[in-house]
């Protein structure tokens, strides 16, 4: 919410204003990804509580920084606000089995009949401690709607090279970590090429 307004404050002063909104952006080292993991290494037993049974479109990184290169190569015909996301439609059940799968665990997901988000909070706390008060908030409160993309000309220019999403994920965490640090490097060289371009 606090990101719309921002955004409705700068386009207010006839700034030309994108704004891109995603769900669960997969970065093999982002905190978000790395609770995730931690969930379904360290869980004997993983609930799934009836609230938190959304859909989620999950997109990589990569999709993700393409859709940048995308808007900034083409500034005046993507401007506005646009949801994307990635191929496939998870719900918090699926992308836990999925995940569990990827890192070759099995962890027993059960369904139980009342656990409130402050609770699941506290049962998230106590299996990763150190994960930031703000991301274990947001994590909690993206479970609870729905976060599907609708159609939009970012997303369908997107759409016939996306990735799945989960498919960069490995069983060690260094290899995801090495992953992300080139990812990152070329990133970082991408933008400043862009840069160059425009100017």
């Amino acid at each position: 919410r606090r990101h719309r307004q921002v955004a409705a404050i700068v386009s207010a002063h006839a700034t030309p204003v994108t704004v891109i909104h995603t769900g669960l952006v997969v970065e093999p080292s982002s905190a978000m990804i790395r609770l995730i993991r931690s969930l379904v290494k360290r869980s004997r037993y993983l609930p799934v509580p009836e609230w938190s049974r959304h859909r989620m479109q999950p997109i990589a990184i990569e999709d993700l920084a393409r859709a940048f290169a995308i808007c900034l190569q083409e500034p005046a015909t993507f401007t506005g606000d646009y949801d994307i996301g990635g191929p496939e439609v998870l719900d918090w059940r699926q992308l836990l089995e999925r995940i569990a799968g990827l890192l070759a665990t099995q962890p027993k997901i059960v369904s139980p009949d009342r656990i409130s988000p402050a609770t699941y909070a506290r049962w998230v706390r106590r299996v990763r401690p150190i994960v930031h008060k703000e991301a274990l908030k947001l994590f909690v409160s993206n479970l609870q709607y729905d976060r599907v993309v609708t159609d939009n000309p970012l997303q369908r220019a997107l759409q016939p090279d996306l990735s799945p999403a989960l498919a960069g994920l490995h069983a060690d965490d260094e290899d995801d970590v090495r992953q992300s640090v080139r990812f990152r490097r070329k990133l970082i060289a991408a933008y400043d090429e862009q840069m160059q371009n425009a100017n």
